[in-house]
């Protein structure tokens, strides 16, 4: 809601009562405008999503990892905006707000079968400040070496974290 906390209920189908179960603060969003939840099939949830605003920011904040995914200095929720997200909201996803009297679009959008040439990091964000250290791995230390022909490179940063990206 407008105050950046997500609250969550449950529905009985049977009773047909609505029933307060939590709620959740994102102080990385002052005002949410949707949650989005991304569904492969009908039982399988794969990420949900707050979407919304932090001052003069369109946020997409990634619920499950605790990570922003998005942010686009827009000039605030009051402008009008819209936005969508595909399939896979990491790779795909797409702003469009109007200030000075002309439309603004910022699109992030890779075919999902072109998702073997991105990054493949455990983590969507980066490091925070520094990275300290890098490493190469070669294809050829690998337990299979003919199995695999991608380069990945491990990197470690000043809070001790430890990313890898192929």
């Amino acid at each position: 809601g407008g105050d950046g906390c997500i609250c969550f209920f449950k529905y009985g189908r049977n009773v047909k009562n609505v029933e307060f179960v939590g709620m959740r603060q994102l102080k990385e969003l002052g005002t949410i405008q949707s949650i989005y939840a991304n569904h492969t099939s009908v039982n399988q949830l794969v990420g949900t999503y707050a979407i919304g605003f932090t001052s003069a920011d369109f946020i997409i904040w990634d619920l499950e990892n605790d990570t922003k995914l998005v942010q686009i200095s827009c000039g605030g929720w009051r402008r009008p905006y819209s936005y969508y997200l595909g399939t896979v909201p990491e790779y795909q996803n797409c702003f469009a707000f109007v200030k000075d009297h002309s439309i603004h679009v910022h699109r992030h959008w890779a075919p999902t079968q072109d998702r073997k040439l991105l990054p493949q990091v455990f983590h969507t964000q980066f490091h925070g400040r520094e990275v300290h250290s890098l490493c190469f791995i070669d294809p050829a230390s690998y337990s299979i070496p003919q199995k695999s022909t991608d380069l990945w490179i491990a990197t470690g940063c000043e809070d001790g974290t430890v990313r890898l990206t192929g």
